[in-house]
């Protein structure tokens, strides 16, 4: 390890505060006094980690608004059958059971996604 102002290889462990020691080391240089700070391996890995979770949740959340728009797309093709005065009465009754089916599995994907957004 060198010092990152004057190329020094003469660093010693310098002792910070309780509440910055838990999370990085300090090494000061013997020529100039300058401090340099590196962050502690635990406190590396448990950041990896959260930002590999947070990842995977932003994943996980994408493809379940991809199923919603999906869901959404055909929930309006429905609906609008049901608005159409030229549609078989046949078809009107077709289009609102499918319209029940669609916003069923429509409050099932936002459950989802909410439970995803709350596991930690």
């Amino acid at each position: 390890m060198k010092c990152t102002v004057c190329g020094s290889k003469k660093m010693f462990a310098v002792s910070l505060g309780e509440s910055e020691a838990s999370e990085v080391q300090a090494f000061a240089c013997e020529d100039c006094g300058h401090v340099d700070l590196y962050a502690l391996k635990e406190v590396l890995e448990e950041r990896k980690k959260f930002s590999q979770s947070s990842r995977e949740k932003e994943s996980k959340i994408d493809a379940i608004q991809v199923k919603v728009d999906a869901k959404i797309h055909e929930l309006e093709k429905y609906e609008n059958i049901l608005t159409d005065e030229n549609q078989t009465v046949k078809s009107v009754n077709a289009a609102r059971v499918k319209v029940l089916e669609l916003r069923e599995e429509l409050a099932q994907l936002e459950e989802e996604k909410a439970a995803i957004l709350e596991a930690e």
